[in-house]
């Protein structure tokens, strides 16, 4: 399936009995990836230039039971079809695996931009044929400090 998610159709079935020539059933289906993180989005929050701020994690696990994968590697990347901005994309992803999984951490970088909302996108490449590769929307809202007075 192109698409992920809950799906909703009719399916149509069409016989010989005079009675009922058509036979119509609901169908639903919820189709989900082999390899998902458990965030949909991560979002660091309000971040400040230069001042230090521990990471997120997201956890990158199989969606279905038994697909085995391991990451080959991660990278922030601008948001899909937008070019890189003033600065860089303005964050930093490391990945590792402990006892509960596969996780990525990730972090502002801590240069200085202007105000506003700074948005990228990590990418998660794996080693499995079917899903190479996890994609992930990251968030942050840069703030000045405020001005002493």
């Amino acid at each position: 399936f192109a698409e992920l998610g809950p799906l909703r159709d009719m399916i149509r079935i069409t016989t010989t009995h005079p009675d009922r020539p058509v036979v119509e059933i609901a169908g639903h289906i919820n189709v989900i990836p082999r390899i998902l993180s458990r965030s949909r989005v991560i979002s660091l929050g309000f971040v400040r230039p230069g001042v230090p701020r521990p990471p997120m994690r997201a956890r990158i696990q199989p969606g279905v039971p038994g697909v085995n994968f391991s990451i080959e590697r991660v990278e922030v990347v601008p948001r899909t079809g937008r070019e890189v901005p003033a600065g860089g994309v303005g964050f930093e992803a490391v990945s590792g695996k402990d006892a509960r999984g596969w996780w990525v951490d990730v972090k502002y970088d801590g240069k200085s931009r202007r105000q506003g909302l700074i948005e990228a996108e990590l990418v998660v490449h794996t080693d499995d044929a079917e899903q190479p590769e996890v994609r992930v929307p990251i968030r942050a809202t840069i703030r000045a400090p405020a001005r002493s007075r």
